[in-house]
């Protein structure tokens, strides 16, 4: 049997169901008083690290180079 006609049902099962506990624990982490603080200082952090745009570089200029 070839894996590309396999379909879906040839992944393999999860190691371990989620039980009652572990959906009430995720359940809890997100249903906090402060989660609107929290995704504001995740937004923060991550604006920081998005990059600068390089508008002094063509992004084709590569094409020219002749490194061969």
């Amino acid at each position: 049997m070839s894996s590309a006609g396999a379909g879906i049902a040839s992944y393999a099962a999860p190691l371990s169901p989620l039980r009652e506990r572990d959906t009430t624990a995720l359940a809890d982490l997100f249903e906090r008083e402060d989660l609107d603080e929290i995704e504001a200082d995740v937004s923060i952090h991550l604006h920081w690290l998005w990059p600068e745009p390089c508008w002094e570089e063509e992004p084709l200029d590569f094409f020219l180079e002749e490194s061969f």
